[in-house]
C-alpha cells in the first residue's frame, strides 16, 4: 500500500508542473506591437531572407577584398619602388573589384528596401484595420448600452404615465439595429 501511495505521489509531483505550464501557455494570448510587425513579417519571408543572405555574402566578400587591399598597400610601401610598381596594378584591380562589389551591395539593398515595403504594407494595413474595427465595435457597444438604458427607462416610465407606448416602440426600434450590428461576426 505504501508503495502504491508513493508511486502516486511521485506521479502527481511530475505531472502537476507540466499541466500548469501547459495551462499557462494556452491562456496567454500573444500580442504583437506595430513596431515588431516588420520584424515578424520579414523573418517569415523566405525570399527576403535569401536576398539578405546574398547581401551578407557580398559584404563578407567586400570586407575580404578590403583586407587584401590593405595588406597589399602595406606591402607596397615596405618594398622597393620597382617592386611596388608591379603591385600597384594588383591594387588597382582590387580597388576596382571593391567599387563594383560596393555598388552591387548598394543596389541590392535599395531593391530589398523597396521589396520590404511591398511585403510589409499589407500586414500593416491589416494591423491598422483590425484596431480600427475594434474601436468601431467598442463605440457601437457603448451606443447600444446607451440605447438599452434609454429603452429600460422608457419601459419603467410607461406604467407611471411618464412615457407613451410610441416612445417605447421608438426606443425598441433604435436598439434592434444596433444589437444586430454588434452581434454580427466580423
Amino acid at each position: 500500500m505504501k508503495r502504491i501511495l508513493s508511486c502516486l505521489l511521485i506521479l502527481a509531483l511530475c505531472v502537476v508542473p507540466i499541466l500548469t505550464t501547459l495551462a499557462a501557455a494556452e491562456s496567454e494570448p500573444s500580442i504583437l506591437s506595430y513596431d515588431d510587425l516588420a520584424d515578424q513579417v520579414i523573418s517569415g519571408n523566405a525570399a527576403y531572407q535569401k536576398e539578405l543572405q546574398e547581401i551578407q555574402r557580398l559584404e563578407h566578400n567586400y570586407s575580404d577584398l578590403a583586407m587584401q587591399f590593405w595588406q597589399l598597400e602595406e606591402l607596397m610601401y615596405s618594398m622597393p619602388p620597382e617592386l611596388s610598381a608591379q603591385l600597384m596594378s594588383s591594387a588597382a584591380s582590387l580597388s576596382s573589384s571593391m567599387r563594383t562589389t560596393g555598388k552591387l551591395i548598394d543596389e541590392m539593398k535599395d531593391a530589398l528596401d523597396s521589396k520590404v515595403v511591398r511585403y510589409l504594407y499589407p500586414a500593416q494595413k491589416i494591423y491598422i484595420n483590425h484596431y480600427i474595427l475594434l474601436l468601431d465595435m467598442e463605440i457601437a457597444l457603448r451606443e447600444l448600452n446607451s440605447l438599452e438604458r434609454e429603452l429600460e427607462t422608457c419601459r419603467l416610465k410607461l406604467p407611471r404615465g411618464l412615457c407613451t407606448q410610441r416612445d417605447v416602440r421608438n426606443a425598441e426600434k433604435s436598439v434592434d439595429p444596433k444589437k444586430a450590428l454588434t452581434t454580427r461576426k466580423i
